[in-house]
């Protein structure tokens, strides 16, 4: 959250490159293979398949080699590292790892309001981030995505009963508490360490298609 907090504030006063608080207007809309994506409906969906594919990428990652090792430095950094593993390089990829993505939702962001300023990106945003994964469950996939539904949503449920910046005031008033309570009742999060099931696997696929194949193998010897 510094480190962010750093680039915002260098973006800000960087003005011969980021132009400053003008932000950088005209930014064009996403197109590909000459298809440009302008309504709301083809951007959506366009955003749900990215959103699915680093989904699948994520929880492959984890139950990698690479996956483990970083759940390993995440719950003890020295046993990790008594068993081999490096973990400033550890730490190093996923943060390339993780900025990378955010990077790439970032740029579908700035095409989809078509201008980008760096008070886009306020320390309150940071926050409320924090909040989302802590409040689905950190070490979770499932977690951080109903954490930024339901928090997400806290705006326009709270909208018919305040008006104007109230809406913000108690937005971050509810998040809090929120907080507060989940740090008292579960700590960990509503999801918080829940990933004990399988990876997305395709072996169902290979084993079907195994079967198949050692059928028409068994039917043609009988045919024989």
């Amino acid at each position: 959250m510094g480190f962010g907090e750093i680039i915002r504030l260098l973006a800000l006063n960087l003005t011969d490159i980021t132009r400053g608080p003008m932000g950088l207007p005209g930014v064009p809309r996403i197109s590909v293979f000459g298809i440009s994506f302008q309504s709301i409906i083809p951007h959506f969906y366009l955003i749900l398949f990215f959103i699915l594919l680093t989904f699948y990428f994520i929880k492959r990652l984890i139950f990698s080699r690479f996956g483990r090792a970083c759940r390993a430095v995440r719950d003890d950094e020295k046993a990790a590292e008594a068993m081999g593993i490096k973990s400033y390089k550890i730490k190093v990829i996923s943060f390339c790892i993780s900025a990378g993505l955010a990077g790439l939702m970032g740029a579908f962001y700035a095409s989809w309001i078509t201008f980008f300023s760096p008070d886009s990106f306020q320390f309150n945003d940071s926050i409320m981030m924090s909040a989302m994964i802590t409040f689905g469950g950190i070490g979770s996939l499932y977690g951080p995505i109903f954490g930024a539904i339901s928090i997400g949503s806290l705006p326009e449920i709270l909208r018919p009963f305040t008006s104007g910046v109230g809406v913000a005031s108690l937005r971050l008033a509810g998040v809090g508490l929120i907080m507060v309570l989940m740090l008292i009742i579960k700590p960990e999060g509503l999801f918080g360490d829940s990933i004990t099931e399988r990876y997305l696997s395709l072996r169902w696929l290979k084993d079907w298609l195994r079967k198949k194949k050692n059928k028409k193998i068994h039917n043609f010897k009988e045919r024989q």
